[in-house]
């Protein structure tokens, strides 16, 4: 019985995503904005930016957001969801993940690892 309540929780529908109908290109930007522009690929200076934008408490446009957004989601569903990898003998991998928004944890973790060779990120 809970096996089939576990199952019925966590069927997926098949509604349409809110991001099918979502017209990225006619958010505007207002031009008081002023953080870096992101027009079609994502460069250096938009991530450098976004970064120091997160780091001093402000936000990115939403227009960035939704882009962002549905960038990852076609880099997802593009992807297989397992893959293997082959971690030579004296390699240790940590896997860090289910971080759920904590940026600046994640973040933590990754600059400790610079630098080393022992670590996979």
């Amino acid at each position: 019985m809970r096996q089939l309540a576990f199952f019925a929780a966590i069927e997926v529908g098949d509604e349409p995503s809110a991001a099918e109908g979502l017209d990225v290109e006619s958010i505007a930007v207002e031009p008081g904005y002023d953080g870096v522009r992101l027009e079609g690929e994502m460069t250096q200076e938009f991530i450098d930016d976004m970064t120091e934008r997160f780091k001093n408490g402000k936000t990115i446009h939403k227009k960035y957001v939704y882009q962002i957004i549905l960038a990852v989601r076609k880099l997802v569903y593009d992807e297989p969801t397992m893959v293997e990898v082959d971690i030579p003998e004296d390699v240790q991998l940590t896997v860090c993940g289910d971080t759920h928004g904590e940026y600046f944890r994640r973040r933590h973790y990754v600059q400790g690892w610079q630098g080393r060779t022992d670590r996979v990120a």
